[in-house]
């Protein structure tokens, strides 16, 4: 019987699929960037697979899953996506070999220990309540990057925050999409202005971000303040 050789292809990565999916819509990381309103960089590194350089989770998370949306929802970018998004690996530390020795458990022994797991489950739950409660939400800018400079008076403000929280900037109350994201043309005044972009939901510490944007323009000779 005749014998023929196959050869295997190893099973794509997160990233090599991300670039395919991509490269098949003609995209480049550019064109990509402002199809996702997600910054290059961002893109470019889930594509290579540098975990450590997207923000922390739940926001890495969020970004990935919103390129994917943005590719079409491709099943094998999903499937990979929610099975290859790596996470923080735990370190076991192995057990001591106990001694052993005799103990006699009564039903009795049994109920209070029930009991005691009961009201440590209740008490653990209540803790990490109490800490998602007051946890600030994620906040990631796209734009401006820190110390930008520009010829023109305005920019465009843009980031995604949890669809729960409220965003302000320079204290003023910010609408957003129901994804989190958010876009907001601010007008600028000569020289460094400094931006402070906040979100925070309900109970919770607010997640504040700086920016500062340089106005390089000249003032208008035209305009007065008085009239």
């Amino acid at each position: 019987m005749p014998f023929i050789l196959k050869l295997i292809e190893p099973a794509a990565s997160l990233g090599s699929s991300l670039r395919k999916f991509r490269e098949s819509l003609g995209w480049t990381i550019e064109k990509a960037a402002r199809e996702t309103r997600i910054q290059g960089s961002y893109l470019q590194n889930m594509e290579e697979e540098r975990w450590e350089k997207l923000p922390e989770e739940p926001a890495r998370s969020h970004l990935l899953k919103r390129y994917v949306r943005t590719l079409g929802d491709p099943p094998a970018l999903i499937t990979l996506s929610d099975e290859k998004l790596p996470e923080a690996k735990l370190i076991l530390q192995p057990l001591a070999k106990a001694r052993s020795f005799s103990l006699t458990l009564t039903p009795f022994h049994w109920k209070l220990a029930g009991f005691a797991l009961i009201f440590l489950g209740i008490i653990g739950y209540l803790g990490w309540q109490v800490h998602t409660l007051l946890a600030p939400p994620f906040l990631v800018i796209d734009n401006p990057s820190e110390g930008f400079s520009t010829p023109v008076p305005t920019i465009s403000i843009q980031g995604i925050t949890d669809p729960q929280a409220s965003v302000t900037i320079n204290e003023q109350p910010i609408l957003k999409t129901s994804d989190g994201t958010f876009r907001y043309e601010m007008h600028l005044e000569q020289g460094a202005n400094l931006i402070t972009i906040a979100a925070a939901k309900r109970y919770s510490r607010p997640r504040t971000i700086y920016r500062t944007v340089v106005f390089e323009g000249k003032p208008n000779p035209f305009s007065f303040s008085n009239q």
